[in-house]
């Protein structure tokens, strides 16, 4: 009887083990934490690019305007610019402060990662390996210590992903409700999750086909965001998208790559040209040489605000060059699939970067194959379906402009089915040995 009390009073094992793993990753990022920010003291340009900077400005102008007014907006949905801003509202504008709260974030991720990973079947013990590796990656420890989007993304993707698992396993209303809120919520961060919503769908009937209303639900929820939020740009930009970042600087930038390779001419060169065919195409023939060279994606005053016409004319004008130069336009393809496994900027010899990678790669494959042995069905659809999207979709849509940290998204899973391997292995050496003796 006292050791049943006792056991009740103590929270459960998942509870301590999530705790563990946020504590580990949490330490582990404090340290880079530490050097990469108290130590070095970085401008904010320097804790993410043109990005951070971008989201600072947009922060700092909710701060002050509380409003979506902001030229940047149109490029950018306003969820973490809004996430930022209530941190500077509460401990004035620091960005350190914002960095902390990544680290807190992307430890978190961590403690979901084991938590979707015990709601997927696996034992307890390759759940925790899995956090673990998501903790030791590069690329997850490198972006938590940045004013980026990934973070927080991450961190509602996964949880999204979580009541997904929970709404296939029990059916549940509230949980698809979940999964739609946190998947609304991520991609207000970011807007390569725009399509992702339809990926889940595919998932359910895949897994439940009797659930197809379910499947439909969460697209219409998931849409509601982003036809909101294409409003907004509709009504103070006179374009209806959700971000002007697809045509007007992804697919100018991967049509700039396929024609300088194709050509072998230097990219400067190419880009200012085709800026210049963008602004005489649409009438602009006053607009000469100087006035884009020093910004060739477009004149200052259009850099954020395309209208719907030039949207559709960059899309068009990409599309043609990549007809024009197909077998450049696929190799374009592979070049952004391998740059998302480049080693980081970290102080991490290159050759031990690689070699976690090519490893993880490997093991996941293997563990995918174990799954399928093993019929894990769930673990596969849900797990293959965020590998694929967050892969697939930026090696189709960019050229060379991804780097390491655009694997984050799907760092846990790999994690996962890594762990799955090491153990099936770790297994059947154990019985080889056991045989021979």
């Amino acid at each position: 009887m006292h050791n049943q009390k006792t056991s009740r009073s103590q929270p459960p094992q998942s509870f301590r083990d999530g705790l563990l793993l946020f504590a580990i990753s949490l330490l582990i990022l404090s340290v880079v934490y530490y050097f990469r920010v108290v130590i070095s003291q970085p401008v904010v340009y320097d804790l993410g690019g043109g990005d951070a900077a971008e989201y600072d400005i947009l922060a700092k102008h909710f701060v002050e305007e509380r409003n979506f007014e902001h030229i940047i907006f149109a490029l950018r949905p306003p969820l973490l610019a809004i996430f930022f801003a209530g941190i500077y509202a509460l401990a004035g504008i620091q960005p350190y402060i914002v960095v902390f709260y990544n680290l807190i974030l992307s430890a978190l991720t961590v403690a979901l990662a084991y938590k979707i990973a015990l709601r997927l079947g696996v034992a307890r013990r390759v759940a925790l390996l899995a956090g673990l590796i998501v903790a030791a990656d590069f690329a997850f420890v490198e972006v938590a210590v940045t004013m980026m989007s990934e973070p927080l993304h991450n961190f509602l993707l996964l949880a999204g992903l979580y009541w997904l698992v929970v709404c296939l396993q029990t059916g549940r209303w509230r949980a698809l409700l979940a999964t739609a809120l946190c998947v609304s919520l991520a991609l207000l961060v970011r807007p390569i999750t725009l399509y992702f919503a339809g990926a889940l769908a595919a998932v359910i009937l895949l897994y439940r086909a009797r659930r197809w209303l379910m499947a439909v639900a969460l697209v219409a929820l998931c849409a509601l965001p982003v036809l909101g939020w294409s409003f907004r740009n509709l009504h103070y930009r006179d374009s209806f998208s959700f971000s002007t970042s697809g045509p007007f600087t992804a697919l100018f930038y991967k049509a700039i790559s396929v024609e300088s390779h194709a050509t072998g001419r230097d990219p400067n060169e190419v880009a200012i040209e085709i800026a210049l065919e963008v602004e005489h195409r649409m009438g602009n023939t006053s607009i000469t040489r100087a006035d884009v060279e020093d910004f060739p994606v477009g004149r200052d005053a259009d850099r954020f605000t395309t209208s719907a016409e030039r949207e559709r004319l960059i899309s068009r004008m990409a599309m043609e060059r990549f007809r024009a130069y197909p077998a450049w336009s696929v190799i374009m393809v592979g070049v952004a699939f391998v740059r998302q496994f480049i080693p980081t900027a970290l102080p991490i010899p290159a050759w031990l970067q690689w070699g976690q990678v090519g490893l993880l790669l490997l093991l996941a494959a293997v563990g995918s194959y174990r799954a399928w042995q093993r019929r894990a069905w769930l673990l596969l659809l849900v797990g293959q379906a965020t590998i694929v999207y967050y892969l697939a979709l930026p090696s189709l849509s960019h050229a060379g402009l991804y780097n390491s940290r655009f694997r984050t998204p799907y760092v846990p899973f790999l994690a996962i089915f890594a762990a799955l391997a090491v153990f099936w292995l770790l297994s059947i050496v154990r019985q080889e040995k056991e045989t021979g003796g």
